[in-house]
């Protein structure tokens, strides 16, 4: 907390220092022009993307966690021309679906779709600035009260990041409906808490709260695989000495989930699997997990990525799976906790991805030699390509559609 205050304080004084050298009116005009040419920018991007007309895309979220749900995220992005023959760019998410009695409501700013919009354009490109120009650069943005989107007071708004998630992956899904080039979708974050209590060594019992954030796979792009991994935003790691030493856990297994990422030209990213011994006398677990009835949808040819899970005991006769979005789930010492999470979408049809990429996947543990030759028709034998059983299984080219997500598909609803 002092490093983030002294790093604001730091802040404050350069920007002085450069008000000083200026004077405040050349300052406040260049960021002024700074906002300006972002603004200018994006809207020469969407009009690069988006055609005269209204453009749709359907996304959804698997439940609030009360039995409720799917719920979906239908939104529009409709460009004409304006009275004064200008382009015109309305943003319309009123067509979602109403709140929910379970918190995944998601109170939406309205400069968000901007903001998501200008992120995609502008992201990695060192010579633009992402700032209030990209929402600017929407006309207008349209949200319905009593939406999920927009819920009416009072509304349980605890799981929003969940929906934000699913919401930026409905934007890119926007984009590619309407020609752009935006990435497969990805997962949401996974969380678990979990609370008890553990005997201490002189045996007296104490309780325990652990809260655990677990990366997922991100969406492939048209030009590059997904991440493997990401923990959104700033990709925090627990790492496993972190965890054994505060709480009464031990990590069994921690690595990159196999066969989670969406099979595509570009392969999603990889989730993770990490499981648990659970050394607490008794605990009491709550875990969110998105995307396991509408696992993260592939583009252009691309495969959805796998969907997440939480299994107690796997393999043994008291194996049971917990509902992904649930609390209450109790734990006793012994048992073993073991959470799966989904992988994004591929981008492109699978049987275009170059064999030694297939056989560099397989070799680095992202893809077994099965989903190898059942999804991307490469034959790989004792760690080796199979040039020629590679050949005839790529005679036998699939059919693709625009979208996959169980099966592939022209629109997503």
């Amino acid at each position: 907390m002092r490093a983030l205050m002294a790093s604001a304080a730091l802040g404050v004084k350069r920007i002085e220092e450069i008000v000083a050298r200026f004077g405040s009116a050349v300052v406040a005009d260049a960021l002024g022009q700074l906002v300006a040419r972002t603004r200018k920018l994006v809207r020469t991007k969407l009009a690069e993307t988006f055609d005269y007309g209204t453009h749709r895309f359907t996304d959804a979220i698997d439940s609030d966690g009360h039995g409720n749900g799917p719920f979906h995220l239908r939104l529009a992005l409709t460009r004409e021309k304006g009275k004064d023959g200008e382009d015109k760019f309305i943003f319309d998410a009123t067509a979602t679906d109403d709140q929910s009695p379970g918190p995944v409501n998601l109170l939406l700013n309205p400069d968000v779709p901007g903001t998501a919009l200008s992120m995609f354009y502008l992201g990695g490109d060192p010579a633009q600035v992402c700032n209030a120009g990209g929402p600017q650069a929407l006309d207008e943005v349209r949200l319905r009260e009593g939406s999920l989107l927009w819920p009416r007071w009072p509304a349980p708004l605890g799981m929003r990041g969940l929906t934000l998630m699913r919401f930026l992956a409905a934007v890119n899904g926007l984009i590619n409906v309407a020609g752009g080039k935006a990435p497969a979708a990805h997962s949401a974050y996974v969380i678990s808490f979990m609370r008890g209590t553990y005997k201490t060594l002189e045996g007296k019992l104490e309780p325990f709260l652990m809260s655990d954030g677990i990366g997922v796979g991100w969406g492939a792009r048209a030009t590059a695989d997904g991440t493997d991994a990401v923990y959104f935003v700033a990709q925090e790691n627990y790492p496993v000495e972190f965890l054994e030493v505060g709480y009464p856990v031990r990590l069994r297994t921690y690595g990159i989930l196999t066969d989670s990422c969406g099979a595509g030209r570009w392969r999603g990213g990889c989730g993770i699997v990490r499981e648990y011994d659970i050394l607490a006398e008794e605990a009491m677990l709550a875990v969110r997990i998105d995307s396991v009835k509408n696992p993260p949808w592939g583009i252009a040819g691309g495969m959805a990525g796998g969907a997440g899970r939480v299994v107690v005991n796997p393999g043994t006769n008291h194996e049971r799976q917990l509902q992904p979005l649930s609390d209450g789930n109790m734990l006793k010492r012994g048992d073993v906790l073991r959470i799966e999470t989904g992988g994004g979408g591929g981008y492109g049809h699978p049987f275009d991805r170059p064999p030694q990429s297939v056989l560099d996947d397989v070799l680095g543990g992202f893809v077994t030699a099965d989903a190898a030759q059942e999804l991307y028709g490469v034959a790989i034998d004792s760690d080796e390509l199979d040039p020629e059983t590679t050949r005839k299984l790529r005679t036998r080219r699939p059919e693709v559609k625009a979208f996959h997500r169980h099966a592939y598909v022209d629109s997503l609803a």
